[in-house]
């Protein structure tokens, strides 16, 4: 199997969700839930022009090596619903480009939809509507448990198989939970602060760190609490700075502010790449001294990435997955899949998270990509 950027992976297999399904951004910050809503799997794919559908097809065949059916049998009588964070997400983006692959090789019938601009109420509505169309299977990336967790429970009791993230103990009615260590994650993000500070810094300096966070989501809070703990082992004595954000927007909005309060800032440590964008973009028009100053986050994103290889760059170091986040959607997906076929599947679909520095982020990028269908699913397949 060829290797290839996960960028231009994306770029490939995506063709049709960046044009049906992710034609929804534009209306996710405004108009009804429905406008915003979704289209299945199948119907985005006939829209997307000829060409760019074939170079898509061909991207995804190369990428999806592995156990194959016969292609006579299909899951075509089962309805699949999805619901992201925001389509204005490029971690959840690329979650749909599994979504979306996953949906080619078996032929669920997957319709997508998302919370917006990062907004609960209107992620429950859309939720809801999904619900109410009948799906079998769904799939949520909460904004919010608290706003979502009863809305889950409901489903779960009329017989629809939920999985969901992040994991919360009152949400009861779910098959499976995509599983994250946020503590951890946060934690090798401190770490990672802590290591640039004493390689870069004399051993009597005090760091002076901005945590851009946020109290919207539960993830956050033990993301920034394993940031804070891991400085901690290192440092005794520290300055933590909390900033809150939601989006990239007000997130520069927020670190300029706190730059301008805070100008021997040394670090900024983000819960999350969306948001960690918009601190790039303040701390870089803030007129200070970047060449020992620190951004880092958790994800992995390609734009990250990005910004982490131009020159002079002070996004020193993201927490990405082990896996690719397009591979992650694909096997989450086909994992509570087969919990509605009756299959083996895993209650906790557990994801790994690794630090990756500037030096490293090629060698990220050329990862292979595997879709791979499961051999039990494959099987039950051709036995239809």
């Amino acid at each position: 199997m060829k290797k290839r950027s996960v960028k231009n992976l994306a770029l490939a297999i995506s063709a049709a969700l960046l044009l049906a399904t992710l034609g929804g951004c534009g209306n996710s910050g405004g108009g009804s839930p429905a406008e915003s809503n979704t289209e299945t799997g199948n119907e985005a794919q006939e829209s997307a022009p000829e060409e760019t559908a074939g170079d898509a097809d061909a991207e995804a065949e190369e990428a999806g090596e592995g156990a194959q059916t016969d292609g006579a049998k299909d899951l075509s009588f089962l309805n699949v619903g999805t619901c992201v964070m925001s389509f204005q997400q490029e971690f959840m983006i690329n979650l749909c480009k599994g979504y979306e692959e996953f949906a080619k090789q078996t032929g669920i019938n997957w319709t997508s939809t998302d919370g917006g601009n990062n907004e609960p109420e209107k992620q429950a509505t859309n939720t809801e509507n999904l619900i109410e169309s009948g799906v079998d299977t769904l799939i949520v990336q909460c904004v919010s448990v608290d706003a979502m967790a009863d809305l889950l429970n409901s489903a779960g009791e009329k017989g629809i198989n939920v999985a969901y993230y992040p994991h919360d103990d009152a949400v009861t009615g779910a098959k499976a939970y995509l599983g994250y260590d946020e503590y951890d994650w946060g934690h090798q993000l401190g770490e990672a602060g802590a290591k640039w500070m004493q390689e870069n810094y004399d051993a009597d300096h005090k760091p002076v760190i901005i945590n851009l966070t946020s109290s919207q989501e539960k993830n956050s809070i033990e993301r920034c609490r394993g940031m804070q703990e891991a400085v901690a082992e290192v440092y005794s004595d520290f300055e933590w700075i909390k900033v809150e954000a939601v989006g990239a927007e007000e997130a520069m909005t927020n670190i300029e502010a706190a730059l301008q309060a805070h100008p021997d800032t040394d670090m900024i440590l983000c819960y999350n790449d969306n948001t960690s964008t918009g601190a790039y973009q303040a701390a870089i028009q803030s007129g200070l001294d970047l060449s020992k100053f620190l951004i880092g986050s958790c994800d992995g994103t390609d734009t990250v990435l990005d910004l982490m290889k131009e020159e002079g760059s002070p996004f020193r170091v993201t927490i990405g997955n082990a896996q690719t986040v397009p591979e992650i959607g694909f096997g989450w997906m086909q994992n509570i899949v087969k919990c509605t076929l009756g299959l083996s599947y895993d209650e906790v679909y557990n994801c790994v998270v690794i630090p990756i520095w500037q030096d490293e982020v090629d060698d990220y990028l050329s990862k292979e990509v595997v879709f791979e269908l499961d051999e039990e699913l494959v099987e039950y397949m051709n036995n239809l």
